[in-house]
């Protein structure tokens, strides 16, 4: 009885696993089939610290440019931007996403084009603190601890960092600094919690959370994550693709993914004043 009954179950495993394989292989047929009648495009952008977070925030949008189009953008994540940036300029990608500094490096290089940004078109780097922290200046940063989101994010480390050069601040003078990662909440968590005495987040997340956050300092206007496309893109393509990502509508838990408020037009010269701080900070010029 008891051999009867192993074999019966090996016999049932077998059964099963060739069920799942048969099963998996339709599925796999049915995605190319579906997959073969689109055009395939490659978005890359970077990881960040939170393995799959950046695939998963864009979900929202992409799956709107995908619906009822002939459009079949899939996202491919990167280490880092450079990465992301480095697969783009050698062809691995056909679409970037990106904050401003890297499309202006983009651009000189490339002659890469901005098809939207994030909404709204231009945004601000706030610093922000507690409604009861005794901070009033960012010189007041010094011996403190700081929150940055990503190395080399426009708005969350490359903008602060030029806010605390205009007055007199480094992050040497910090007692200490962390980045976070691409997940502004975090920030907002670890300042409203105390375990950083300030942080850096953009305008939209500071809009959100103004009920628990005072703004200490906040940047000029400029704008947001970009989408990059190569110069030698088919212009009916870069047409499409525009109108696809400006008609995106979020709602429900789109709304606290990327493109949270939709896409907005943009055009090189929005990204002049990034191009002033690359010089400053940088000493780069970017045409």
């Amino acid at each position: 009885m008891t051999q009867y009954t192993a074999s019966g179950n090996t016999l049932f495993g077998e059964m099963h696993r060739t069920f799942k394989l048969s099963l998996a292989a339709l599925l796999l047929v049915a995605t190319s089939i579906h997959a073969a009648g689109k055009r395939q495009i490659v978005l890359a952008t970077a990881e960040g610290r939170t393995p799959g977070a950046a695939a998963t925030e864009l979900t929202g949008i992409v799956t709107h440019v995908n619906a009822d189009s002939d459009l079949g953008i899939v996202v491919k994540t990167f280490p880092s931007y450079d990465a992301a940036y480095a697969a783009f300029r050698d062809g691995k990608a056909d679409l970037l996403v990106c904050g401003a500094v890297k499309y202006v490096e983009a651009h000189h290089e490339t002659k890469a084009l901005a098809v939207v940004a994030e909404a709204p078109r231009l945004q601000e780097s706030i610093i922000v603190v507690t409604k009861e922290s005794p901070l009033k200046t960012v010189s007041d940063l010094k011996g403190k601890k700081f929150a940055f989101g990503y190395d080399n994010s426009t708005s969350t480390h490359l903008m602060p960092l030029l806010l605390f050069s205009k007055a007199g601040v480094t992050v040497n003078d910090l007692a200490k600094h962390d980045f976070l990662g691409t997940e502004q909440e975090k920030i907002v968590t670890a300042v409203s919690s105390g375990a950083y005495d300030a942080g850096a987040v953009t305008s939209v997340v500071y809009e959100a959370h103004k009920d628990r956050l005072r703004i200490l300092e906040r940047s000029e206007p400029f704008p947001g994550a970009t989408v990059v496309a190569h110069s030698d893109i088919d212009p009916k393509l870069l047409a499409a693709l525009r109108s696809r990502f400006l008609s995106y509508k979020p709602e429900g838990a789109e709304v606290k993914q990327r493109f949270g408020h939709g896409a907005s037009p943009i055009v090189d010269a929005d990204f002049n004043k990034i191009r002033f701080l690359c010089k400053v900070l940088f000493k780069k010029t970017y045409l």
